[in-house]
């Protein structure tokens, strides 16, 4: 997904305007990488792959976001939380803020194994 995918979705969720948020969009979206670095190395991990050794950054509307496709669908609703943190409605916030956290929670899920008998 790009960061643009990331800003319309995110436009149709709070239902604002493009133009108040542009400033601060990349910023944000760097924040949400940070906050999901560790379970995104995890996912990695478990998937075989090498883990990230430092945060991946955005700097582009054009850029794709550097992170797990599961992690990236609810970053949607981490960016609505960020973008409208100044709005005078902290129950929205808090809103998108519940919704971010399930969507993190439903994509960093713990990831089956099977046991080894060491006997």
């Amino acid at each position: 997904m790009t960061v643009q995918t990331l800003f319309d979705q995110t436009l149709a969720l709070i239902n604002e305007e493009p133009t108040q948020y542009k400033d601060i969009l990349i910023g944000c979206v760097n924040r949400l990488l940070a906050d999901t670095h560790d379970t995104n190395n995890l996912i990695l991990e478990y998937h075989h792959a090498d883990p990230l050794s430092a945060i991946p950054v955005v700097s582009a509307l054009t850029d794709e976001i550097p992170c797990n496709a599961d992690l990236v669908a609810a970053f949607p609703y981490g960016l609505a939380s960020l973008l409208i943190y100044d709005d005078e409605d902290l129950n929205k916030v808090i809103f998108w803020q519940n919704q971010y956290a399930d969507a993190l929670q439903r994509a960093g899920r713990a990831f089956e194994e099977k046991v080894q008998d060491v006997y």
